[in-house]
């Protein structure tokens, strides 16, 4: 990666930091509408066996983390093992958010040929205040930046049970 490839990722760290709001607590959980959810599959199936990647929108209500809506992103990485959302979809997506009185909650991305835990650049590229969820292989887990760590959190499919399958690298139907 070059300096300025470097710099543009600073910069929206910091803008992404500043508009983060949400703040994670014990016994807090991350509630995900099942189309949502549906959405960020089918979103990882079509991508594989790259990473997919995209943002989540949404609010704090009470004690849990809503999402509202995906944004599906770009992935700029040049490996199809990591994942980089683009700039621009982060800059879109912060303006989504603040047109229609949502927050950025998130982020998702998958690993399609891994389990769903975050790997050491995962835990490196985390910004605090957002929660990241991870699809793969038949599951989905969320997790939050707490003292340099990506440390679970509970997740709620709201609407019923998730989908049938949420292997990103099954086969459509």
């Amino acid at each position: 990666m070059d300096h300025r490839s470097a710099a543009l990722r600073d910069i929206i760290k910091t803008l992404v930091i500043r508009s983060a709001r949400v703040t994670m607590h014990p016994g807090r959980r991350v509630v995900i509408p099942k189309e949502v959810l549906r959405d960020i599959v089918e979103h990882a199936r079509e991508e594989a066996p790259r990473e997919a990647c995209g943002l989540l929108l949404g609010s704090s209500e009470g004690s849990d983390v809503v999402i509202k809506v995906n944004y599906r992103a770009e992935n700029v990485s040049e490996s199809e093992f990591l994942y980089e959302v683009s700039p621009y979809d982060i800059y879109r997506a912060l303006k989504e958010a603040e047109s229609s009185g949502m927050e950025l909650v998130g982020v998702y991305h998958s690993h399609p040929l891994g389990e769903p835990i975050p790997s050491p650049i995962d835990v490196e590229r985390a910004v605090p205040g957002l929660v990241y969820l991870i699809v793969s292989r038949g599951d989905l887990r969320a997790f939050e930046l707490v003292e340099g760590e990506l440390r679970e959190v509970e997740v709620s499919i709201d609407g019923g049970d998730p989908p049938a399958s949420i292997n990103p690298s099954a086969p459509r139907t």
